[in-house]
């Protein structure tokens, strides 16, 4: 185990979710706000896969979007990355994959509260066609398909809804 408490800028003191680099040489930590910091924090693991090689490198803010940041998620590229609050999923892109430090807010959101109230773990399948949600006020999972973006696409709430009138989601929730 490691300590990210003071191993950076502002201190990692409610580590929410953890996503890692397909080559394994990078690892990101959502930060739940302590005391308004809800942020993605990248670290460098300068042995791949080995987190006890860790060194901080940058964060990332997201406060201006929603406070209570929970999942993550990134395309193949690590040009965009996907991050869900409580109620609503969000896209960044970067514009050097996997690096923080260059994110910015897409001003893209879907609203997810009405299936997957309090959202926690987000994933997607390796082509994005479909979205898993964790959602902890339901202690279900919840499966959204026909997904809405591909590299070339803008994610907007036209291109899914959770109630079914565009988009679809398969309608399957797993209990936990």
């Amino acid at each position: 185990s490691i300590d990210l408490r003071g191993a950076s800028e502002g201190g990692v003191h409610r580590a929410f979710s953890i996503a890692f680099k397909p080559d394994g040489t990078k690892m990101f930590i959502v930060n739940r706000p302590y005391p308004n910091n809800s942020a993605v924090f990248e670290y460098h693991l300068s042995t791949a896969w080995d987190i006890s090689t860790f060194s901080y490198d940058s964060n990332f803010n997201t406060n201006s979007q929603d406070s209570y940041m929970a999942g993550i998620a990134f395309n193949t590229d690590g040009t965009i990355m996907y991050l869900n609050g409580s109620q609503n999923l969000y896209k960044y892109t970067l514009t050097t994959g996997y690096d923080v430090s260059t994110a910015s807010y897409s001003n893209t959101s879907i609203d997810l509260s009405s299936q997957s109230n309090n959202s926690r773990g987000i994933t997607f399948t390796p082509d994005g066609s479909r979205l898993f949600v964790c959602s902890a006020a339901n202690d279900d999972i919840d499966e959204y398909g026909d997904m809405l973006w591909s590299e070339q696409q803008v994610l907007t709430g036209s291109d899914m809804s959770v109630n079914g009138t565009s988009g679809e989601r398969f309608g399957r929730s797993v209990a936990i």
